[in-house]
């Protein structure tokens, strides 16, 4: 992800979520030096993205989206499974990331890859206010940890 897809990543967000991070937070992101991401592409079409920032061992999922036609088709996990894989890579143990509580779609997806919910942040999300679901993945160590 480069600082000129923030436009396309924020109108999938604008779309997917009733509290969407804004054009600025997406950037801010970007250039914090521990953010980065992913993003789908249909042909030249940005179609789908994930915020990350990491720290120390860690990576943190922000957000995660795909625009609406192109939902159901697997882009979500391809990028979730593209993310993990790298990051074995890269010496991150852990992943972790937060969904609201009704997003069973998404929470299935995220059981399906390893992800274990380890926690809940109550009154989390606001628009409509609900509790947040911890999810952790815990990464192999590599033979040089």
């Amino acid at each position: 992800m480069v600082a000129e897809d923030v436009e396309a990543v924020s109108a999938i967000e604008q779309a997917s979520f009733p509290s969407p991070w804004t054009p600025a937070m997406i950037a801010d992101e970007l250039t914090s030096g521990h953010g980065g991401g992913i993003v789908a592409l249909d042909d030249d079409t940005l179609v789908g993205y994930v915020v990350t920032s990491h720290i120390v061992d860690e990576l943190h999922i922000q957000t995660v989206a795909v625009a609406a036609t192109h939902r159901r088709r697997g882009l979500a996990r391809a990028m979730l499974l593209d993310l993990i894989q790298r990051q074995g890579r890269e010496k991150i143990r852990w992943v972790h990331l937060e969904v609201r509580d009704s997003n069973t779609a998404a929470r299935r997806l995220y059981e399906s890859l390893g992800f274990k919910a380890v926690g809940r942040r109550r009154g989390y999300y606001r628009n409509p206010a609900e509790d947040g679901v911890l999810y952790t993945l815990e990464l192999p160590a590599t033979d040089s940890d």
